[in-house]
């Protein structure tokens, strides 16, 4: 594992680290918080809802344009032997990364508003803290591999407002599906399962083609 991590470490400059680790979930915290305050539950969607947006624009920093076919950014990798597996590794641990931030921000905003409901309607927000992970989640994984498929960051600003429509949508699917048949655990099982598939399928992808650039593919 320290070896994966360290595969993963080795793309991230100290700037990305700062501004993902650390910057950016507390801004997204503070968000939410603020927007607790005046509509109980809003803070959790929005934090959720720019958590995407967030994870989408910075994956240019990272693995931006990696699907492309003219990426050369990687071409570092093929003077190692351990090159493929490096990029698998760090690959499948940007997923697990963009998992465990979700989950981390989402549980922080969900305390603060338990804190806040004085014991009512505790069912209620804990649904609302698996389902914002898990959709918060997806549309992340799924925005950062679209995004991949392109080099330029307006591209994956475009699709960051996309994820924002998208994820708002679901949203209000979900809020309204809830209030009136109580299927909210079905939604956060659909959209792990969703995420988990789309993971598999962005590191397939993303292993193809920077296999395919050692022989000129």
């Amino acid at each position: 594992m320290k070896k994966r991590i360290q595969s993963y470490i080795v793309f991230t400059s100290f700037v990305y680290r700062i501004v993902i680790y650390l910057a950016a979930p507390v801004i997204l915290i503070g968000i939410a918080l603020w927007t607790g305050r005046m509509a109980r539950g809003a803070g959790m969607i929005i934090a959720a809802v720019l958590l995407s947006a967030v994870e989408v624009v910075s994956d240019q920093w990272l693995f931006g344009g990696i699907q492309t076919k003219d990426m050369e950014k990687l071409d570092y990798l093929k003077t190692s032997g351990r090159g493929m597996k490096v990029m698998k590794s760090a690959l499948s641990l940007d997923l697990v990364r963009k998992f465990l931030s979700a989950a981390l921000i989402m549980s922080i905003c969900c305390l603060a508003e338990l804190a806040a409901a004085d014991g009512k309607a505790y069912g209620w927000y804990f649904q609302i803290l698996f389902y914002s992970v898990a959709v918060s989640w997806f549309f992340s994984v799924l925005g950062t591999f679209i995004s991949r498929f392109g080099s330029m960051l307006w591209f994956s600003v475009l699709l960051a407002y996309g994820m924002i429509i998208l994820e708002s949508i679901c949203w209000g699917v979900f809020s309204a599906s809830v209030l009136k048949y109580g299927y909210g655990w079905i939604y956060v099982l659909a959209f792990m399962v969703l995420g988990i598939l789309v993971s598999m399928l962005a590191v397939k992808i993303a292993m193809n083609n920077v296999e395919g650039s050692y022989y000129d593919k």
